[in-house]
């Protein structure tokens, strides 16, 4: 049992008493692709503006369909060090600077190095990509009677912006499946129609401002599809970059998803 992290390791790797959204999986580290989306990961966790008190990205085990690969796959004992200096040195960068709870463990005999983010008391964070000088305006232009909570609001609303806050496109085949979940609930349940679509769009919302909340379906795939949970719910959407999302459908988890993606 790990005595760093708030949570014991089986649990976390099985996502059990922390939702899948707050967890992030790295079957391996690379500083120029990898590296670069941990910093991302870990200022969208220690931002944390939807109150989920943060989340995790493991280092070390590969993802399918968003669940833990097990056994990992590990990482070489001599880069864990490596690894964690590379990440505290360009964590200095993320504004204001902010650093995680670093925690090596060693799962069925393999390293692995679990990153532990919680949601930080001087958000809003940004990672080191340039939005530094848009975040001091945004304060610098702000009434000086305005409350933390507005300016907090304020700065989401810009970092919504700019990274793409009308970047979702609906796939015909994601509109359709979206349709066939309204007559079905409208059918069964007429009476929660409109609050389960209406949950369904606000979960899809989240992906403005978090385009890698959802977990990576298939980690081999050229295509950065993810799969984001919604109840009974998989929300699948691909990830063209920062700034576009592709909704690609909405599956029961009593069907096999595997056959629609």
């Amino acid at each position: 049992m790990s005595f760093i992290l708030p949570i014991n390791i089986e649990n976390l790797l099985s996502c059990s008493g922390v939702e899948s959204a707050r967890i992030e999986f790295k079957g391996r580290w690379d500083e120029k692709t990898t590296a670069p989306q941990v910093l991302k990961t870990i200022a969208a966790f220690a931002y944390d503006l939807q109150n989920l008190n943060g989340g995790y990205i493991i280092i070390g085990v590969n993802e399918n369909k968003g669940c833990a690969v097990l056994p990992p796959c590990g990482i070489a004992p001599e880069k864990i060090d490596t690894i964690q200096k590379w990440i505290r040195g360009n964590c200095n960068h993320i504004d204001p600077e902010y650093q995680p709870v670093f925690s090596p463990e060693m799962v069925n005999g393999k390293h692995i190095l679990v990153l532990w983010v919680p949601g930080s008391d001087i958000r809003p964070h940004s990672p080191p990509d340039g939005e530094k000088e848009q975040m001091s305006n945004i304060i610098q232009d702000q009434p000086e009677d305005s409350s933390y909570e507005e300016i907090l609001k304020e700065l989401a609303f810009a970092l919504m912006i700019d990274r793409g806050m009308a970047s979702i496109n609906w796939a015909a085949e994601g509109e359709r499946w979206l349709n066939e979940i309204y007559t079905y609930i409208f059918r069964e349940i007429p009476a929660t129609t409109v609050k389960v679509v209406e949950a369904i769009y606000s979960k899809v919302d989240l992906l403005k401002t978090f385009p890698y909340l959802g977990s990576r379906y298939d980690p081999e795939s050229e295509d950065d599809i993810r799969i984001l949970l919604y109840g009974h719910y998989r929300i699948a959407y691909l990830v063209k970059s920062y700034q576009q999302i592709d909704i690609l459908g909405f599956f029961h988890t009593a069907l096999k998803i595997e056959q629609y993606l």
